[in-house]
């Protein structure tokens, strides 16, 4: 199960590269992710409590549309797009495996399963948009996210696609 992979007690660490496209704007938005679980002592051999990490370092603005708006100076990036790893198969209404790709990881093409997870909400909130994982076969980490959430500061507006895709990963370590 991939959630586990994060709860993984030998230490890891896994970077990547997350994008959004606020609406209406004609600029991307780029930033680092980096997930990181430290190694479990070695008289506990239990997983760590759950992952930590670092969102948003070395933010880049790309006008993708050529249009003239301005060009924005921050960006508001939702835990719920960048975290919940160790937790991706909870409250699961169901799961459709919609395909196949191949995605690097350490610089090698990786096999992944393609799947779309429809979320349960409580009955008093809107249902939310389902989240599409691209995970490797090889170690069950999540290779690709994709998830449709509001910008801006308290997640108003329309819902966009955030992106965020892992193409490193170091196991056996200690988390920096």
């Amino acid at each position: 199960m991939a959630q586990d992979t994060y709860k993984s007690p030998e230490g890891y660490q896994i970077n990547g590269r997350g994008s959004v496209q606020p609406s209406g704007s004609s600029w991307q938005i780029n930033f680092d992710v980096v997930i990181t679980g430290a190694p479990s002592p070695p008289d506990k051999a239990q997983a760590p409590a759950g992952p930590g990490g670092r969102v948003g370092a070395h933010l880049q603005f790309v006008n993708v549309l050529g249009g003239t708006d301005e060009k924005p100076t921050s960006i508001n990036i939702p835990f719920a797009v960048t975290g919940f790893w160790s937790r991706i198969a909870e409250k699961v209404g169901s799961v459709t495996e919609t395909g196949s790709e191949t995605l690097p990881l350490n610089g090698e093409p990786t096999a992944c399963r393609v799947l779309e997870v429809e979320y349960e909400a409580p009955t008093d909130t809107a249902k939310p948009s389902p989240v599409t994982y691209s995970i490797c076969s090889d170690r069950h980490l999540v290779l690709k996210k994709v998830m449709f959430y509001p910008t801006g500061s308290r997640a108003t507006g329309l819902p966009v696609p955030w992106t965020i895709t892992f193409d490193t990963a170091k196991f056996n370590r200690p988390a920096s």
